[in-house]
């Protein structure tokens, strides 16, 4: 029998893939090409969906294609995807064809295929203890159990047409897509049913075993403020958009289960100290995506969830609350929006580094300076913006500019004019907040990163986006930030600075 509503990947004469996804004479089509990143079977990923398909009722078929189109011609009216109206259009509507495809009935449509299914050799029919291997029933995953994953997972990639527009967006802005995209799928019973309870029960278990003391403490502190469901969501969502969606459950050999238990390892980051895993990955010549190469040596692998970003750009929203905490007087509101007038340029260019690790001292004593890295371009712009304004009318004009600067990506070169030394005495006023990474007889920890940092600055050209007049002020040439001589000096008076007025 062949349905009404049909799913197809067209690979176009570019290479690219789309999937079309037609009812009567009406055709939609979706790019591909971001998301599945395995290409192999790309063809074969809605056979099935579109046997299942057929053996709905043409109304209901005919439904589920409706729900598609009104999202689809309404992109071309400029769907917001920042706006809470259109996330809860996207919701409801996800949860709208998933009580049509019917999720119990798919489930037992799909276990007639199981002989067809390619099964793992270590999954079991039926869970057996035995007192002398390291393995529960939380940890186990029986072969109908295994099946049902496949399912949900399957299930899932039949709404694709609902979600994917959202991805290809989100994913330009944040990196926290997965997480966002998991999250769309609250409102159906796909996101309480017993194949996701499952796999949470699973991502808890071995998160427990991986670490040594049986809790998730380590995990919870460096991502402070995250609670237990928030960080199995997370892993979900990385779980099922980062790798399972994309794969033929039929025709390739695959164990999912590994690859889940590998995922859940990596993102919980219980690895030892010795072995952390520092995500580096540059994006280059794009100016929509958030640059990701200053994550390097800092940013472990972990994510912050949804929910906790929500909060702490809300927290960052009240200016005058930050200010005061960080014992400075409010800022010029008149002051500011001309300054941020001119530094959203940022959002065309790449926030280095150095201006992530100087914002961060600025704002530690009110937020973790570890959470910069995951707050979005625009808020971190305008954070840079207020330490711009408050460094400027405090006398520290350098180091004001530089922080709405942006780097001269074609000029990075070797400063071989400056010494990167620091001046003992200024290292010793620094003395009593950093006591425990000062010493007498060495190069001290302080030293070492301030030094890094002064590399970092003045290896590369700066282009200032501030009120030109203020160059003049640190007699620096139109257009060009220029490197002062004592520049050691003006990093160290600036952790000075942000230190004492605390």
């Amino acid at each position: 029998m062949s349905g009404i509503l049909r799913y197809e990947v067209i690979k176009t004469e570019y290479g690219a893939h789309t999937l079309n996804v037609s009812c009567n004479d009406i055709v939609l089509e979706f790019d591909l090409s971001d998301f599945f990143s395995d290409k192999n079977y790309i063809e074969n990923l809605f056979v099935y969906i579109n046997e299942y398909v057929s053996t709905l009722s043409v109304s209901t078929q005919q439904e589920i294609f409706n729900t598609f189109y009104k999202l689809y011609i309404n992109k071309s009216e400029n769907l917001n995807f920042n706006d809470q109206q259109t996330i809860d259009k996207l919701e409801n509507k996800i949860a709208k064809v998933s009580n049509l495809l019917n999720f119990n009935n798919f489930k037992l449509w799909l276990s007639w295929k199981q002989d067809l299914l390619y099964f793992p050799d270590n999954i079991k029919n039926e869970f057996i203890f035995d007192p002398d291997m390291n393995v529960t029933k939380e940890k186990t995953y029986t072969r109908k159990e295994y099946m049902d994953l496949v399912g949900s997972i399957m299930f899932i990639r039949a709404m694709l047409p609902l979600y994917i527009d959202f991805y290809n967006y989100i994913k330009q802005v944040t990196n926290q897509y997965y997480y966002k995209l998991i999250l769309l799928f609250i409102k159906s019973d796909i996101f309480v049913c017993e194949e996701f309870n499952k796999l949470k029960e699973y991502i808890e278990s071995i998160q427990v075993s991986i670490e040594d003391t049986g809790n998730k403490n380590e995990y919870l502190i460096i991502n402070k403020g995250l609670s237990d469901d928030d960080v199995v969501d997370s892993i979900i969502g990385e779980i099922i958009f980062g790798k399972l969606i994309t794969i033929d459950f039929f025709n390739k050999k695959s164990n999912i289960i590994s690859f889940i238990f590998q995922t859940i390892k990596y993102k919980s980051n219980f690895a030892s100290t010795d072995g952390v895993i520092i995500r580096s990955k540059t994006i280059k010549d794009d100016p929509s995506k958030e640059d990701i190469s200053y994550f390097e040596d800092y940013r472990k692998t972990s994510n912050i969830t949804l929910g906790t970003i929500v909060e702490i750009q809300y927290a960052l929203d009240n200016t005058q609350l930050l200010l005061s905490t960080l014992g400075y007087k409010d800022i010029d509101l008149e002051k500011y929006k001309e300054e941020i007038g001119r530094t959203h340029l940022l959002m065309n260019r790449k926030i280095n580094k150095v201006q992530i690790i100087l914002l961060g001292w600025f704002l530690h004593k009110f937020i973790n300076p570890r959470a910069l890295y995951y707050i979005e371009i625009k808020k971190l712009i305008e954070l840079l913006t207020i330490a711009s304004i408050v460094l400027w009318e405090n006398n520290h004009h350098f180091m004001s500019i530089l922080m709405t600067s942006y780097m001269n990506q074609e000029e990075n070169y070797i400063n071989v004019l400056f010494k990167y030394t620091v001046n003992k005495n200024i290292i010793k006023q620094l003395t009593p907040h950093y006591s425990l990474t000062v010493e007498e007889d060495k190069p001290s920890l302080l030293e070492k990163t301030i030094n890094e940092i002064v590399k970092e600055i003045t290896s590369s050209t700066w282009i200032p986006t501030t009120d030109p007049s203020k160059l003049s002020v640190i007699k620096s040439q139109k257009n060009i930030l220029s490197m002062p001589s004592n520049i050691n000096d003006l990093v160290c008076n600036y952790i000075e600075f942000i230190n004492k007025n605390i």
